[in-house]
């Protein structure tokens, strides 16, 4: 196998970067559109925007004002228990927001959208990334507990060839700093 074989998949790894940076903005404005219109939520979102936070926004017909959701037993929504559904619905009761209107319902369902689609774009890409960029060096890191098929694409990606680095204290560096 040439040498430059991971060098190839450099812009997909780029481009895999600029889209979870793309990612990150859509969700940061979710989250002010959010503070202002239903902070109670926020709690559900410190670590990221969880899928089924975004299936509540994207699905929930006539989103604000929130005070007035019900609970509708048919809409079942993937990880939203019964008692789950019944605190956000409550807590919306009692928020004391002003910025509920048909501008924000739309904004928030279309963040909440487009969230969705770029997280499955990211996800297609990595699978893609995973799935063709192989090689020993790529099986070998693979084996390491912790480390999967995309993650060790990504660090040979990184590292492309072992021997561009001048000795083995100069690889082991690198290889720590990748880690």
């Amino acid at each position: 196998m040439p040498d430059n074989i991971y060098s190839s998949y450099r812009s997909m790894s780029k481009h895999i970067a600029l889209l979870k940076k793309q990612n990150t903005q859509l969700i940061n404005e979710m989250k002010m559109v959010l503070y202002s219109t239903f902070p109670e939520l926020m709690r559900y979102c410190k670590q990221g925007m969880p899928a089924w936070v975004l299936d509540v926004l994207k699905n929930i017909h006539h989103l604000l004002p929130l005070k007035n959701l019900k609970l509708n037993n048919s809409q079942k929504i993937k990880n939203v228990t019964h008692d789950k559904a019944l605190s956000i619905i409550n807590k919306a009761k009692n928020s004391t927001t002003s910025r509920n209107n048909s501008v924000q319902e739309f904004l928030i369902k279309s963040l909440a959208k487009q969230i969705a689609d770029k997280q499955e774009l990211i996800d297609e890409h990595k699978n893609y990334l995973a799935d063709n960029c192989k090689g020993a060096e790529v099986d070998l890191i693979d084996t390491i507990q912790g480390i999967a098929s995309y993650s060790a694409a990504a660090i040979m990606i990184e590292i492309e060839s072992i021997h561009r680095f001048a000795t083995p204290s100069h690889r082991h560096h690198t290889l720590v700093c990748i880690l």
